[in-house]
């Protein structure tokens, strides 16, 4: 059984824009982001740019898969990250690397997007809608 890179909490909470591109490869589909447009910094003052609230694959604009598996609601695929302003963004995997080399974030290893495709393809049903 494949493993994942770096964990999957840390795909959760740190490098969820790392298996949204995965999961994007295994189910064909573009990448949600969820965008912070009033992010704030630790004296409340504004940052001045969009910030990562959480990436993720929407399947039918209601259910969505994050590195947490298969969600029937969108919503609450952002509840729990704090937010101030929320925007809502749907990508392309070639568009998210460009957002990705922008923002200066931590690019993928050169295999780890392989892992990731066969950690999800080995464990499917952890992402698709329960019978």
């Amino acid at each position: 059984m494949s493993k994942v890179f770096r964990g999957v909490a840390s795909y959760q909470y740190g490098y969820c824009y790392i298996f949204a591109i995965a999961l994007a490869h295994v189910f064909d589909k573009g990448i949600t982001i969820a965008w912070d447009i009033e992010a704030t910094d630790d004296d409340l003052n504004l940052i001045g740019e969009d910030c990562l609230v959480h990436a993720f694959v929407t399947l039918d604009n209601v259910a969505a898969l994050d590195a947490g598996g298969f969600n029937e609601c969108l919503e609450s695929m952002v509840e729990g990250y704090p937010c101030s302003a929320l925007k809502i963004e749907c990508v392309s995997i070639a568009c998210m690397y460009r957002i990705i080399k922008h923002k200066g974030w931590e690019m993928p290893t050169d295999n780890e997007i392989d892992l990731l495709i066969a950690y999800i393809s080995e464990n499917k049903e952890q992402f698709v809608k329960p019978e």
